[in-house]
């Protein structure tokens, strides 16, 4: 299944450390930032969660309870092996680094 460069991108920030939110009813995801200068959180959403979720490459790391709560989520073992074989390719990686 093909997948957006934005796609990619999320799953390489994951596998980097960076902390994504799901909302429990699957409709919305937010990436987790800090603003370094104040401090304060600067979540960013993406949506890109939504699709990778529906494919099993990412999954919550404790079952949603609230439909309306965001809840973590982690990357899955298919989703790692996913990620290797498609950042081998350089186009990929331009893709990327574009961003």
């Amino acid at each position: 299944m093909p997948f957006s460069a934005t796609s990619l991108a999320i799953l390489l920030a994951m596998r980097d450390g960076d902390k994504f939110l799901l909302r429990g009813d699957r409709s919305h995801g937010c990436q987790i930032k800090y603003n370094p200068v104040t401090k304060q959180r600067d979540d960013r959403t993406a949506l890109s969660l939504i699709p990778l979720e529906r494919a099993g490459l990412i999954a919550f790391e404790s079952e949603p309870v609230t439909s309306g709560r965001y809840y973590s989520v982690k990357m899955t073992t298919k989703g790692m092996a996913w990620l290797d074989e498609n950042t081998q390719c350089d186009k990929t990686k331009e893709l990327i680094d574009k961003k």
